[in-house]
């Protein structure tokens, strides 16, 4: 009774793991450390997608913010033509300013997002190839 109660508890919290009981250790090893290597796929590939919705998301909305920037300025151009040269060129800087800020954000975070996709890449190769030697990591 005690056994069934632990087995269904485990799989109450793990449901999508095997249930290792008439597995030898080493076998159960393996199967944990294959349990593991999935959840380890599986995170990766939701912050894969995470990245992708986020980098898309800033480039609607650097899109949207320039187009509305744009809008702006024509429309206060042709309002006051002539009459206000000065203050637009000093608009026009400003407008050349947040156009620098914004391509040098958006570099830093997509450098920084590749550093972490190939440091998960060469974690996952290194489980794999000692999943393939058949190496007994400690859980």
């Amino acid at each position: 009774v005690c056994v069934c109660v632990s087995q269904q508890t485990f799989l109450d919290i793990f449901p999508d793991r095997p249930v290792l009981q008439f597995h030898t250790p080493t076998m159960q090893h393996f199967e944990t450390l294959e349990w593991k290597i999935r959840e380890l796929e599986t995170r990766l590939q939701l912050r894969e997608n995470e990245i992708q919705r986020i980098c898309h998301d800033n480039e609607k909305t650097k899109e949207i913010e320039l187009e509305a920037l744009n809008n702006k300025w024509e429309q206060a151009l042709l309002q006051k033509v002539g009459c206000c040269f000065f203050r637009l060129c000093g608009a026009e800087k400003k407008r050349k300013e947040r156009r620098r800020k914004l391509s040098t954000v958006l570099p830093s975070q997509n450098t920084e997002m590749e550093r972490f996709r190939t440091e998960m890449d060469s974690i996952l190769d290194v489980l794999r190839q000692l999943r393939k030697q058949g190496v007994r990591i400690p859980v």
